[in-house]
């Protein structure tokens, strides 16, 4: 699969998406940057996506690959947010691991619903309750297949790593295993912040935020409110601090990736490293940037799978 096209799971920025070099983010025009949001907002109304896999877990998959009657499944959170299922980084996890295990990708709420996000801004008090969402889907989508008595495997890339946290926070250590790519634990207040604000922001060196404009962002959505909300749905699990949710769950059966130059989310910092060697996570460090630690930190998964 060339390059090209497996970048198309990422985001543009800085949540999952397109990679987006250094250069650009230094040559981009910078975004205004308005105020954080007050913590004060009442709480919207929210259009409930309900989780489908209450009544039938083939209504919750937005795409599959491989054996349906696997032994073992692979659960794949994909990055973004994208508002379409990633058929890409499916056909390509099918192609590269064998037809024999069977792959599935659990609806986000941007894909069971984008027709949410395409017209109207959502505030980032609805945003924190869409993204919930996306983290029942993927819990759903564990506990069917487990119920079944399969191997779960949760592969969470990019953007999927926060729901995949979110996952482990929220509905404790459900899965057999867990690979969790180029995502953070706690993310800089500066960077989720602005999301929540639909201003675009990314790396430079791993560690520096820098602004850029929607514009030259391109972040994919389809419009411009599509884009901003895409971010505020990012932030509405970036705003976590992981560190402390995740303080009481077993994390041996994890695998966490991560990038030292990654222009989209940052690397890790120490106290996040620290985090994961204490609760005995298996942590992988890789020094490109974002796109090309995703990709080589994807043999991660083919050691689970045995191979």
């Amino acid at each position: 699969m060339q390059d090209r096209n497996f970048s198309t799971l990422f985001f543009p920025i800085c949540l999952g998406g397109m990679a987006l070099s250094a250069l650009m983010l230094l040559s981009g025009c910078p975004a205004k940057v308005r105020d954080p949001l007050p913590d004060t907002t009442p709480k919207p109304a929210v259009t409930t996506v309900e989780p489908a896999a209450k009544t039938d877990i083939n209504a919750i998959l937005a795409a599959t690959a491989g054996d349906p009657k696997a032994k073992t499944v692979v659960v794949y959170a994909q990055g973004g947010p994208l508002n379409q299922p990633d058929t890409v980084v499916l056909a390509h996890l099918a192609q590269t691991y064998g037809n024999k295990h069977f792959y599935v990708v659990p609806h986000q709420v941007q894909t069971q619903n984008p027709a949410i996000f395409d017209t109207q801004d959502v505030t980032f008090e609805q945003a924190k309750q869409y993204a919930s969402q996306s983290t029942q889907n993927l819990a759903a989508t564990v506990k069917a297949f487990k119920a079944m008595d399969r191997r779960v495997i949760v592969l969470g890339l990019s953007y999927g790593a926060f729901v995949t946290a979110d996952l482990l926070a929220e509905y404790g250590n459900t899965a057999d295993a867990y690979v969790m790519l180029v995502g953070r634990l706690d993310m800089p207040a500066i960077v989720w912040r602005k999301f929540a604000n639909g201003n675009p922001v990314g790396f430079v060196d791993g560690t520096k935020v820098v602004e850029v404009s929607l514009d030259a962002a391109g972040m994919g959505g389809g419009n411009d409110i599509a884009d901003r909300n895409m971010m505020r749905l990012a932030a509405g699990l970036a705003y976590k601090r992981y560190t402390t949710l995740l303080r009481d769950v077993d994390l041996a059966n994890v695998h966490y990736a991560y990038s030292l130059q990654d222009e989209q989310v940052g690397q890790l910092s120490p106290a996040e490293r620290d985090f994961l060697k204490q609760k005995g996570a298996k942590t992988h460090e890789f020094p490109g940037d974002h796109l090309s630690s995703a990709q080589s930190a994807l043999a991660i998964l083919g050691r689970e799978l045995g191979l």
